[in-house]
C-alpha cells in the first residue's frame, strides 16, 4: 500500500553506529532518490515558496487534497512534481510519528542512508542541503502533520478502494431451437478494483436489476449517514478533514 514509502525503516534490528551512538537505518526506495534530488536542487526561492505555502494554507485546510490547494500558492513548482514531493514528505511525517523520532533525526537518517548507498541518481554533495531542507519541512507540524496522520489512518486497511464500474448488457435466452432467442435477460456486472500489498487487483459481482437498486439504497444511506457524522464532528469544534473533491 502507498501510505508509507519508507517501509523498511528499522530502529531496532538494523542499526549502525555513528559518533559513538546508534543511529536508525532507513532503506530508501530507488524511486525516491529522484524526488529527494529534486528537493535538494530546488532554488532557494522555490523552497521558500513551498515552506510559506504550507504554512499559509495550514489554518484553512479542510480537505486532504493538499497538493491542489498548495499548487495555487506555489507557482514555481509544477503541480505534478509538487504532488510527488508531498507524498514523500507525508510518508516521512508518518514514519517520524510511528517511530517516535524527531525531524532532525529523520533528516540525519536519510542523509546517512544516501552516504551509505551512494545512489547514482542523487548527487552526494547535495546531502547536507537535503537534510537541512527536510528538517525544516518536517518541523512545520500543525495541519501538515495532522493531514499526514489522517492519510495514514485512511490507508490502514488490507484493501484500498481504487475504482468501480458497472457493466450492463442484454443476454439472449435460447429455447429448444438454437436458431432464435426465446427471451432476453438484462444483467449487470459490478467491477471493484482495489490495491492490496502494493498490487492492483479487481473482482466482479453479478447483479440483477433489483440487486442494483439494493446497492443504490445502501450507497444513499451511507451518504446520509456521512452527512450526519460530518455535522456532528463540526458541531464539536473539531476540524473536519475529507479525502478531497
Amino acid at each position: 500500500k502507498p501510505s508509507n514509502l519508507f517501509e523498511n525503516y528499522d530502529n531496532e534490528k538494523s542499526t549502525i553506529r555513528r559518533s559513538g551512538g546508534i543511529m536508525a537505518r532507513i532503506n530508501i526506495p530507488r524511486s525516491e532518490y529522484g524526488v529527494l534530488r529534486d528537493l535538494s536542487e530546488l532554488s532557494e526561492t522555490s523552497f521558500s515558496e513551498l515552506m510559506n505555502g504550507l504554512r499559509d494554507i495550514e489554518p484553512n485546510i479542510n480537505q486532504l487534497g493538499v497538493a491542489g490547494l498548495l499548487s495555487t500558492k506555489v507557482r514555481s513548482i509544477n503541480p505534478s512534481s509538487l504532488k510527488t514531493l508531498l507524498r514523500t514528505v507525508f510518508s516521512l511525517y508518518q514514519m517520524m510519528d510511528a517511530k517516535g523520532r524527531t525531524a532532525q533525526e529523520i533528516a540525519g537518517d536519510v542523509r546517512e542512508a544516501i552516504e551509505r548507498e551512494k545512489p547514482k541518481t542523487f548527487p552526494i554533495e547535495k546531502g547536507g542541503i537535503l537534510a537541512e531542507r527536510m528538517q525544516k519541512l518536517l518541523s512545520i507540524g500543525g495541519m501538515v502533520a495532522i493531514t499526514a496522520k489522517a492519510i495514514s489512518v485512511m490507508l490502514e486497511q488490507e484493501r484500498i478502494f481504487c475504482g468501480a464500474m458497472i457493466l450492463s448488457d442484454i443476454r439472449p435466452v435460447f429455447g429448444a431451437s438454437p436458431d432464435s432467442a426465446s427471451a432476453a435477460l438484462l444483467t449487470h456486472t459490478l467491477n471493484i478494483s482495489f490495491h492490496q500489498c502494493g498490487e492492483h487487483k479487481e473482482f466482479y459481482v453479478a447483479l440483477t436489476t433489483s440487486e442494483l437498486q439494493t446497492l443504490k439504497k445502501a450507497v444513499d444511506q451511507a451518504e446520509r449517514e456521512s452527512e450526519g457524522l460530518k455535522n456532528f464532528v463540526q458541531r464539536s469544534g473539531v476540524k473536519f478533514l475529507t479525502e478531497g473533491e
